[in-house]
């Protein structure tokens, strides 16, 4: 049973690890749209695309057996700190 609950452990810690380098590509690739929109004299909020986001990230949740709520917050959240970074990368280019 112990080792049950320590191999479980193992895995979710090794998802874990992908779920951070994943986010970090995910920041990278923010930080470069930041300087995108800068350049293109866009602004970092688009209320438009983060309805579409939010859209697709429940239907991706349903269709792989998550509770769209809780991804969506999960997600809310991947979207502020994405937002908050563009911003930082903004006011330093400034």
């Amino acid at each position: 049973m112990k080792e049950d609950i320590d191999e479980i452990r193992h895995r979710i810690q090794a998802l874990d690890a992908e779920v951070i380098s994943r986010l970090a590509e995910r920041f990278r690739l923010v930080r470069r749209l930041g300087g995108l929109k800068q350049d293109l004299g866009l602004p970092v909020e688009d209320l438009a695309r983060e309805r579409e986001l939010a859209s697709w990230h429940e239907s991706m949740a349903a269709s792989r057996g998550c509770d769209p709520v809780r991804i969506r917050r999960i997600f809310s959240t991947v979207l502020d700190e994405s937002k908050r970074m563009q911003v930082n990368e903004l006011s330093k280019a400034g």
